[in-house]
Parts: structure tokens; C-alpha cells; sequence
């Protein structure tokens, strides 16, 4: 069978998508590319910077590995790269092959600007999570920046004392060349640096180290109605709705510019509908995720609470479908989460009402006490929704939650592992014009 590689080689163009992780001699390699630049991890060693030659499938650039920095260049293949390194500025000469083993891109810990730097005009140290840079500008003031991935500069604004500046920060191998100027000025003076250390530093100057400006395009909705259907096990149910809000906020509310939560009789179709309504009309908002925790069945009903604010209605899937398509938001609907029960007889209904991916568990779910914080973790870092789902799957405390399930509480059709429905190599950075191209 022709690859998308065999087929593009063919027509005489050149491969060069570089975004996944790649297993070398030397380690793992995980890179991103975006347009002709490609920034990455080596291993835990340091990170990789370099350009596609135009017309190529050949990447050249930098790498670290501790204090030491070299030169490379890589050659895309079918399954991987051919490629050639050489210590500090000597020809690339030594070999350094990769094989691809995920072609989702990747979290990336040693990439960016995170670190203690010594500069121009005194100490800086940074944090950093995905595009968002923040820090102390010595014990004069604070930084906050985005990198842009696409130019690999780093923007931002600086304060000192009552004053504020403006930036803008270029990686070098040893640390940045960059440019500054006083409030809304075009950056033209020099502020260069060279990293002294590549740890987490400890903030002293900056209000808030944990957080996150890259977040002000998406939403999230999550439910929870466990507990409102008379069960024996009801006391547990309402531990579950508790811990799926709880869980949720805690872990993505830096993720998020909207988390809006709907618990037991809040979460009704009605409610559902209208809040995912009210995210689409915030012209900021361009993606809406959901996350779901409820009963569900193997018809791919879920169990809601009722419009009327009493009792429950069990909301067949093609109504959920229905109600999804009239909202006219499919641009905007991206990711679904579900803990239900039969979730991924749910989840096809979910993709044909608009969401670009979904998934559920193929029979009775009972693993999301371990299963449920760990995809949280795993998508609030980057990673890919299928990749993130998958990973989060434990094979043995999911079959000793099975069993238990089923010998215990007497459940049958007990089957906790999950499908994944649709595009399911976008992340929680993906936009809509990404997800739709990778689809089609």
C-alpha cells in the first residue's frame, strides 16, 4: 500500500512534515514543525531548533545536549529521518537516524525559554507552559510573553518599577538575542542573554507563577448527572458528580477562558444545549469541548436530569444528534470526554452533531476514578486526544475495577476500555481550520 510519503514522492514533491516523536540511537527526539520551522525536544538532554531547507524534505539546525551544542541536519523519510550531527560548528557528519512512532504532535519540555538567564540589564528567570512565558525581570519587575511558533519569536511586555516595556526574544543555542523598548515603541534596542541554568527557577517578583495566557480562544462545558435516578448506589454516584465538576476545574481552569460546570438537575438537554448557545455567540471562543459524566446505555441514550427540573429524561442519541445539528455550531464544537456507560455507542452521535472527535467506553465504564484525571493531565499538556485516552487506559487497575463491578455490585456487560471516534490526532491547542484540514 503507497504512503502519504511514496505518493508525494512520486509527484515529485518533498516530505517534510516533521511534527511527531522519533526514536534514535541517542533517544527520543519530539519535534514540531510549523511552516519551515521546527522546534523539539532531545530526549531529556535539551532541544533541537532548525529550518526546512526550501524545496527539501532536509532539516538543518542547533541542538543541546546539557552545556553542549551541536549542529544537525535530518532527512525526512517514510518512516522517519536519515540524519548527521557534528559537535559545535564541525560538519554534521556523524550518523543519527530516527524512526517515527507518533506522528501526533507532541508535548515539548526543553524546547522553549524556561530557565534562568543572565542579560544585558540583570537576571531573568522564566516559566513556561506551551506557548505562554512568564517570569521575574530581576527584582525590577516581571515578564509576560507568548511564543509564536510559526516566526519562533518570542512577544511580550516587561515592567520596571511603575513602567512598562515591550519585547521581542530570539533562542539562540546559548540563550537569545533580542530587542526592547518603553511601552507601545517599536522594539529597537539590544537585550540579549545566555541561559546559566536550565531548570524550573522559583519566581519571586511574579503575582501568579502558575499562569496560563494562551487559553482566551476556548471553552469547555462539562455535566455531570449520576445522582439523579434512586440507585443503591447512589451514594457513590454522588462522590462521581462531585469529582467530575471538582476534577475538571481543577486541572483545566488555566486551560480554559470559559469552564462552565452543569450538576445534577442543571444538567439537562435544555441546559446543555443553551449553555454550548451561549459559548458559540463570544465571537473570542473559537473551539468548545465537553466532557461528560452520566449513565448511559447501550442504545446510546444518556440519562439527563429533565427540563422541567424534576426527575430525568433518558435522551435518546439521535435526539442529541438533532439538537447538536440545529445549533448550527459544528465549526466551533471540537473534543467530547464521556465516562458514560456504552459511551461509545454515544459518541458516533456526538461526531454527526458536530464535534470533531469523541469517546466512550465500549461497555459498563467503571475505571474513571484513575483513568479520568490521568486524560486530563494528558490533554492539559498538549498531548493528542487519541494518544491521551489511550494512554490514560490502565489494563490492570481497569480490570480490578471491572471485576469489582461485576462480581460485587452485579453489573454485567462490564467493559471499561474506550474508542475513539473521529479526528483524534487534534490537542487542546488545535483550531478549527487545523482540525478540519487533517480531517478531510
Amino acid at each position: 500500500m503507497l504512503t502519504l510519503f511514496d505518493l508525494e514522492r512520486f509527484e515529485g514533491k518533498a516530505m517534510t512534515n516533521f511534527t511527531g516523536i522519533f526514536q534514535t540511537r541517542f533517544g527520543t527526539v519530539s519535534m514540531i514543525q510549523r511552516g519551515r520551522n521546527v522546534v523539539g525536544d532531545y530526549s531529556d538532554r535539551g532541544r533541537i531548533e532548525g529550518k526546512i531547507a526550501p524545496g527539501t524534505a532536509r532539516l538543518e539546525g542547533t541542538f543541546t545536549n546539557g552545556t553542549r551544542t551541536g549542529r544537525f541536519s535530518f532527512t525526512r523519510t517514510a518512516d522517519g529521518f536519515d540524519g548527521v550531527w557534528g559537535w559545535n560548528n564541525a560538519t554534521p557528519r556523524s550518523e543519527w537516524d530516527g524512526t517515527l512512532v507518533k506522528d501526533e504532535r507532541p508535548h515539548l519540555s526543553n524546547a522553549y525559554y524556561e530557565g534562568t538567564y543572565e542579560t544585558d540589564f540583570g537576571p531573568v528567570r522564566l516559566k513556561q507552559d506551551r506557548q505562554a512565558v512568564w517570569g521575574d525581570y530581576g527584582d525590577k519587575g516581571t515578564i509576560d510573553a507568548q511564543f509564536d511558533e510559526s516566526s519562533g519569536i518570542l512577544r511580550g511586555t516587561f515592567t520596571n518599577g511603575e513602567t512598562k516595556g515591550r519585547l521581542e526574544w530570539d533562542l539562540t543555542p546559548g540563550g537569545f538575542e533580542g530587542l526592547w523598548a518603553w511601552r507601545d515603541e517599536r522594539p529597537e534596542h539590544r537585550w540579549n542573554g545566555t541561559k546559566v541554568a536550565w531548570n524550573t527557577p522559583v519566581l519571586s517578583t511574579y503575582p501568579n507563577q502558575d499562569i496560563v495566557n494562551d487559553r482566551h480562544d476556548r471553552a469547555l462545558l462539562v455535566f455531570s448527572s449520576l445522582a439523579i435516578s434512586p440507585n443503591d448506589w447512589n451514594w457513590l454516584y454522588e462522590f462521581l458528580d462531585d469529582q467530575g465538576i471538582t476534577q475538571a476545574m481543577e486541572k483545566l481552569r488555566r486551560s480554559y477562558a470559559t469552564i462552565i460546570a452543569l450538576k445534577d438537575r442543571q444538567a439537562s438537554l435544555r441546559n446543555i444545549i443553551s449553555n454550548l448557545r451561549k459559548l458559540a455567540t463570544d465571537t473570542q471562543i473559537r473551539e468548545i469541548d465537553m466532557i461528560v459524566h452520566c449513565h448511559g446505555f447501550k442504545s446510546g441514550a444518556l440519562r439527563l436530569a429533565s427540563d422541567n427540573g424534576t426527575g430525568f429524561s433518558d435522551v435518546s442519541g439521535e435526539k442529541l444528534e438533532g439538537e447538536l445539528k440545529n445549533l448550527g455550531i459544528g465549526d466551533r464544537l471540537r473534543m467530547v470526554y464521556s465516562t458514560a456507560c456504552w459511551g461509545a455507542k454515544t459518541a458516533p452521535f456526538f461526531i454527526q452533531g458536530g464535534f470533531t472527535c469523541a469517546s466512550g467506553a465500549v461497555g459498563v465504564n467503571t475505571n474513571a476514578g484513575t483513568e479520568y484525571p490521568d486524560f486530563l493531565n494528558r490533554w492539559r499538556r498538549g498531548e493528542g486526544f487519541r494518544w491521551s485516552v489511550e494512554q490514560a487506559y490502565e489494563p490492570i487497575t481497569s480490570a480490578a475495577s471491572d471485576a469489582f463491578a461485576s462480581t460485587i455490585m452485579g453489573f454485567s456487560d462490564v467493559n471499561s476500555k474506550k474508542k475513539v471516534f473521529g479526528n483524534s490526532t487534534i490537542n487542546i491547542n488545535s483550531e478549527e481550520e487545523t482540525r478540519h484540514a487533517r480531517a478531510s
